[in-house]
């Protein structure tokens, strides 16, 4: 069985919405951050967190507010 992560599908989304986007994480002494940046036409959002998938969520907050997707 085929199991679609949040953050996968929230990336679909944003990348079906026209957004050039991804994510990278980075290790420290507080642990892991996500951090989900990306790009549609003159627009940029940028969002970290301590999971892959509120960073996602977040991200798509950001899309929403600028009304470049439509609210989850």
């Amino acid at each position: 069985m085929n199991v679609v992560r949040k953050s996968d599908e929230l990336f679909c989304r944003l990348h079906g919405a026209g957004w050039s986007i991804g994510d990278t994480a980075f290790a420290g002494p507080g642990g892991m951050t996500w951090l989900v940046y990306g790009m549609q036409g003159g627009y940029e959002l940028r969002s970290e967190a301590k999971s892959r998938s509120e960073a996602w969520e977040a991200a798509c907050r950001q899309a929403e507010a600028l009304g470049l997707i439509d609210p989850l």
